[in-house]
């Protein structure tokens, strides 16, 4: 009798096996013939490969109780053919089944709750999916809210997304199977704790996050600076807000950390009237003040990047005790290239200074000359800087150096 049940076993298994495999090729042959009307059905929301997984997980679980059921006659039949092994036998049914029977039984006395959960995560998901296409409406401009900026559309669908969820879990935790009993008490104040205690930070940052969209300090696409650090806003998340540098570097803020420092938006005035660019230099009393402020004009004006209209203007910072301070005052509209409108603007005072013969005194003064320190407009020679004919000018290695 062991013998002949050991073969049927192995029969047994050898039949799941090929009734698998043929299961398996069957749900893929059909898949594949079926596939594209199933995405033009589903509005390719369903694929083919999802139903195949699907499927292949019902024959999965389908395998694995046709071997528990196999196994389990098996061993009822061997056993119970033993006189020293017949107790197991008899015990079998009630250590296996006894406990299979029991969450049956719980199962059912526990359809009413999940009926009533499922119906409330169905209605929380079509809840959540209209809100979903309200925020992208109203993001797009289909929708206008007066007093409601497109871009606080996402932020606001994703604090509604979570209290909606919050709101559908606490209406089913009394309908959860077990959800009274102290084992499942004690593991929900185990996690609560847990997460009172891991996500201090993240919390705060996650607050930080809802104050900046709502307080509209920035935007994705701007130019800020935080703490020291200067660039372009690449991405605003509830949780950080990266920013790319001029030198390429992407940077990674904290929200807590940028809501409690002073931001700087250089791109919301960029456009209308623009952002000031300021440079200063200093100069000494015998130069008059007002070819001063024409050279630094004509500085601006020779400046690509600074507007015309608001026109550049000069202020007189101080009064020192040897040089005059002068600050060039120019609009600009382009916040993205700053450092490079700077650096020009820079050149063309050093241009415009040198080209009248005038000397800047930044940023120390020494002492009276026999001639003032200036670099005449013959000399602008391009690099290396040398008057050509000369030797360095012609050496080869040195101009390759």
């Amino acid at each position: 009798m062991t013998l002949a049940a050991t073969v049927a076993l192995l029969l047994g298994l050898r039949g799941i096996g090929a009734l698998y495999r043929r299961a398996r090729n069957g749900i893929a042959a059909w898949v594949g013939a079926r596939e594209e009307g199933i995405r033009k059905r589903t509005a390719a929301v369903v694929s083919g490969p999802h139903i195949q997984m699907v499927m292949n997980g019902l024959v999965d679980v389908a395998r694995a109780l046709l071997v528990f059921l196999l196994f389990f006659v098996y061993f009822r039949v061997v056993l119970a053919r033993f006189p020293w092994t017949f107790p197991i036998a008899r015990d079998l049914d009630q250590m296996l089944l006894g406990p299979l029977t029991n969450m049956g039984r719980s199962l059912v006395a526990a359809l009413p709750g999940l009926v009533f959960i499922g119906v409330v995560l169905v209605i929380a998901h079509y809840v959540i999916r209209f809100l979903r296409f309200l925020a992208m409406e109203i993001e797009a401009g289909h929708i206008e809210i007066p007093g409601f900026y497109t871009e606080w559309a996402k932020p606001t669908y994703n604090i509604v997304r979570v209290l909606v969820a919050f709101f559908a879990i606490v209406v089913c935790y009394p309908y959860i199977p077990g959800s009274q009993t102290e084992a499942f008490k004690g593991v929900s104040i185990f996690i609560g704790v847990l997460l009172s205690l891991g996500s201090t930070s993240a919390v705060s940052n996650l607050v930080a996050g809802f104050v900046l969209t709502y307080m509209r300090g920035y935007r994705v696409g701007d130019m800020i600076q935080v703490e020291g650090d200067r660039g372009m806003v690449v991405e605003m998340t509830l949780l950080a807000t990266r920013i790319q540098t001029p030198k390429n570097e992407v940077i990674t803020i904290p929200n807590a950390t940028v809501i409690g420092s002073r931001i700087t938006n250089y791109s919301r005035m960029a456009k209308d009237p623009g952002v000031i660019l300021h440079a200063t230099v200093t100069v000494g009393y015998d130069a008059p003040w007002r070819q001063v402020h024409a050279m630094l004009l004509q500085a601006a004006d020779r400046t690509e990047g600074i507007k015309k209209d608001p026109a550049p203007f000069v202020l007189q910072t101080g009064l020192e005790q040897v040089q005059v301070s002068y600050e060039i005052n120019a609009y600009t509209d382009q916040a993205h290239r700053m450092l490079r409108v700077y650096s020009e603007l820079r050149q063309n005072i050093l241009d415009a200074f040198n080209e009248y013969g005038v000397q800047i005194m930044t940023p120390f003064y020494e002492g009276d000359k026999a001639a003032p320190i200036v670099v005449p407009k013959e000399k602008w020679y391009a690099a290396p800087a040398k008057e050509p004919g000369s030797s360095a000018a012609t050496d080869p290695e040195l101009l390759e150096k």
